[in-house]
């Protein structure tokens, strides 16, 4: 293959339609057919929802954000068990932060179900928490996940940081 031709198929692929609305993205579709939609939160343009489905409707994300006052993520919903045309998963997350605003607490559920039984090829409950020193140094790092349905998907990710603060 010649290198225009090379680079004309990479353009092809790079194409895309996007919308905008108050210096925030609205609407993005691409070459393939997946389509994605934004909304925000009207009092405070806070990112609200997140929608994307391919050329023939499967939905891949369907996601819902909640913010706490201070405009950190409380939680959100990726709910695409509800789609007739395929979808096959749902996760959601709740946080929890310290008076620094800083990260101190994630819980979250997994499940997947490809063929819609009433029980889920998989589903896991899992929890990180966070500690940092006096400075905002982050200290811990605490991961654990309990599988509910099927096999453990991933690696516990532990990390403890042992920098100290010299005096003086």
């Amino acid at each position: 293959m010649r290198a225009s031709a090379l680079d004309n198929n990479f353009l092809k692929c790079k194409r895309r339609e996007a919308a905008y609305e108050c210096g925030q993205r609205i609407y993005i579709k691409y070459s393939n057919g997946v389509e994605t939609t934004y909304s925000y939160k009207k009092e405070t343009r806070l990112l609200d929802a997140i929608k994307t489905t391919s050329k023939k409707d499967s939905l891949y994300q369907n996601i819902k954000y909640d913010f706490t006052k201070a405009g950190n993520i409380k939680q959100y919903t990726n709910d695409c068990l509800s789609d007739s045309n395929g979808g096959n998963y749902k996760t959601w997350q709740e946080y929890g932060y310290d008076s620094l605003y800083q990260l101190t607490y994630v819980h979250g559920e997994t499940e997947f179900n490809r063929y819609g039984l009433s029980s889920p090829e998989h589903l896991s409950e899992y929890e990180q928490t966070f500690s940092f020193d006096k400075l905002g140094n982050m200290k811990t790092k605490k991961s654990s996940e309990v599988t509910v349905t099927g096999s453990k998907k991933g690696d516990d990710l532990n990390y403890e940081f042992d920098y100290e603060i010299e005096e003086g």
